[in-house]
């Protein structure tokens, strides 16, 4: 149409600039060897650049640094063996700079005076020498055999005294055993049944009544463990021996729980001791506690969670759990001990042959683990059971210490001091002088007994007895099966 104006479309305009770059990106190609792509030509300049100054900073010589000295490395220790002496080398060999005045003024010496000087100094070696010699003499008289050999006579007879105290001490105990029977745990209970330690306060135990299961079960202050954000927890710190503390503690509520978790996180546990039945754990419903076969449980407000990987039962009544406990980038692995064959306020299996061995089995394997890390000790209220363990562990902890005589109302007073509730009942009073008298019976000392008291007697043609019998007599008359 004649009329009409006809635009110019934009597409060849396009492509006449895109041209006209190409023609100057062409021209400078064939100077530079740049391609046409302007982000190629920023990057590849760029590191044409950075080439090159690598290349001339390569070609110049390193500056010279002056070296400092380095600080004296301090005296590391793996137990007694030094890795690492802290020898300070940046000190100054002389101890006090002398000043420019005090200066002495040094004469040239004479040919005559270098002789005299020569001369003393060799008679100073000599006598130097003959000394040296007259010492190693002496050494050679005491060699460093004999000295080792009377360390270890020392030694030796200090184990014997040593052995010889702890025999005449078991052998003391080993006679009440058999000549008082039960009425040794009786006599001694009554003494310590109604003990209550002075200067003792309750102030946080009142404060959180929601946080404890029972409101006559009462959580000392001067003992009870606290977290790092100062929250309260039903537990308590109990010595066991001058190394080993264990902590007791209630079965947690449903709203304690995490607080359970992060004490076992900060104290850095690595056993702990269920003493629950199984109609008593499935009551409690205590899957919220410790989470289920190949399960894992989450606690939200503070962020942990726990995870089962393996269970074994060891025994019959005792079985082990192998747990996952993280929060953060804490991550450590934990063992529960759930021994099921321990009723409440009773002892396990009426305190016969197999709940002795029992318990003796489950106090070993404890032991294994390090003494650094306290163990947990928890029941129903963290006082009857786990308070009868923990005076057991105490007991033998005293057994075996440099003490002339066990006093089990020592004992079980020291646990009360942390833990006031500790071993409520006379047949857990009693099942431990059990435990302790199988455990002093067989080692010999039955065999002692029995002889001694064949010589005190006048008629010589009674049949000879069995010292195991004689054993399990003795224990299942020491046992109190149930409160008077």
């Amino acid at each position: 149409m004649e009329g009409e104006v006809v635009k110019p479309s934009k597409t060849p305009q396009k492509k006449r600039k895109h041209h006209r770059h190409h023609k100057k990106s062409h021209s400078k190609s064939k100077k530079t060897g740049i391609l046409c792509c302007r982000g190629k030509k920023k990057k590849r300049s760029s590191a044409k650049k950075h080439h090159k100054k690598s290349k001339t900073t390569t070609k110049k010589q390193p500056r010279s640094k002056v070296v400092k000295p380095l600080a004296p490395v301090p005296n590391e220790q793996l137990g007694e063996i030094v890795l690492v002496k802290n020898f300070d080398k940046t000190k100054p060999l002389s101890k006090e700079p002398v000043s420019p005045d005090k200066v002495p003024v040094v004469k040239p010496k004479s040919s005559k005076e270098k002789e005299k000087e020569t001369d003393k100094e060799d008679k100073q070696k000599s006598k130097s020498k003959k000394e040296d010699k007259s010492e190693t003499k002496e050494e050679k008289k005491i060699p460093e055999e004999k000295k080792e050999e009377k360390k270890e006579e020392k030694k030796e007879k200090d184990d014997d005294s040593n052995n010889e105290e702890k025999k005449q001490k078991w052998l003391g105990l080993a006679k009440r055993f058999v000549a008082e029977d039960a009425r040794m745990a009786m006599n001694d209970f009554h003494q310590v049944a109604s003990y209550i330690p002075p200067h003792v306060t309750k102030h946080n135990f009142v404060e959180n009544m929601e946080k404890n299961r029972f409101a006559d079960v009462v959580c000392l202050d001067h003992s009870r463990v606290t977290l790092s954000d100062s929250t309260y927890i039903h537990a308590s710190f109990v010595e066991l021996s001058s190394q080993k503390n264990a902590i007791l503690t209630q079965f947690p509520l449903v709203e304690t729980a995490a607080d359970f978790w992060q004490m076992v996180i900060e104290q850095r546990v690595k056993c702990v001791l269920l003493l629950l039945t199984e109609p008593e754990y499935d009551a409690l419903g205590g899957d919220f506690v410790f989470p289920r076969n190949q399960d894992f449980l989450h606690f939200e407000e503070r962020s942990i969670r726990v995870g089962e990987f393996k269970r074994v039962e060891i025994l019959n009544g005792w079985s082990l759990r192998v747990l996952s406990v993280s929060n953060g980038d804490y991550k450590s692995f934990l063992h529960i001990h759930h021994y099921t064959a321990w009723p409440h306020n009773s002892i396990p299996y009426n305190g016969n042959a197999q709940a002795i061995r029992q318990i003796w089995q489950i106090q070993s394997a404890l032991r294994k683990y390090p003494p650094t890390s306290p163990p947990v000790f928890m029941s129903l209220s963290g006082c009857g059971r786990a308070g009868t363990f923990a005076l057991f562990e105490n007991a033998h902890a005293s057994l075996h210490s440099e003490s002339p005589r066990l006093d089990m109302v020592k004992c079980l007073e020291k646990i009360r001091d942390k833990r006031i509730h500790a071993c409520q009942t006379l047949p857990q009073f009693s099942f431990v002088y059990t435990l302790l008298a199988e455990h002093i019976l067989d080692n010999g000392f039955c065999k002692l007994v029995i002889e001694k008291k064949k010589n005190e007697k006048e008629d010589g043609k009674e049949e000879e007895q069995d010292p195991a019998m004689v054993s399990k007599a003795i224990l299942r008359q020491m046992t109190i099966q149930k409160c008077p």
